[in-house]
């Protein structure tokens, strides 16, 4: 018991040793999206992605791709508004399950880099849903937490490019 009240204790004084940047949303990131996903079909924005982008000073695009849609995120700063987007689908009512991360490029380049995955799944829609963010330097993170811990800590400067791909998956046949 004594260890678990240690390590509340350590962990409730971390902001004093790591102040938060995230006061206030930082302005919106104006840089163009890469020229592999301006090349795709362009999706307009949903109200709640909107709302999500002001919120968290943020620019968000939707792109398609035959088969698959491309939600992209300019990040100007580490903030906690940052989530996986699993939690967007089982907040809007999909059941979501891991898988195993995958290692591919991003559009329009050549050297993979690691994407965490799942797969989101209502009635009898399926989906594999990968994320990674990305930064001008090259250093990619498969998940929101390891990206905030690194920009926070090491005190990276952004801006950072988060894609989550959605991929249609056919129903398992029985």
């Amino acid at each position: 018991m004594r260890t678990l009240n240690l390590a509340a204790a350590a962990v409730a004084l971390l902001p004093l040793f790591f102040p938060s940047r995230e006061a206030l949303p930082e302005p919106t990131v104006d840089l163009p999206w890469p020229e592999a996903f301006r090349a795709m079909q362009s999706l307009p924005v949903s109200d709640f992605e909107a709302r999500f982008a002001e919120s968290a000073g943020a620019r968000v695009g939707r792109f398609q791709n035959g088969g698959e849609e491309f939600l992209l995120r300019w990040l100007s700063g580490p903030n906690r508004r940052i989530h996986p987007p699993e939690h967007c689908f089982r907040g809007s009512g999909w059941n979501v399950q891991s898988k195993p991360g995958r290692s591919d490029p991003l559009p329009g380049q050549a050297q993979a880099i690691q994407w965490s995955c799942s797969e989101a799944f209502r009635d009898v829609r399926r989906l594999e849903v990968c994320q990674v963010i990305v930064d001008a330097q090259g250093r990619s993170w498969s998940d929101t937490g390891s990206w905030w811990w690194a920009a926070q800590l090491q005190k990276l400067p952004g801006p950072w490019l988060g894609v989550v791909r959605m991929r249609s998956e056919l129903p398992e046949r029985e």
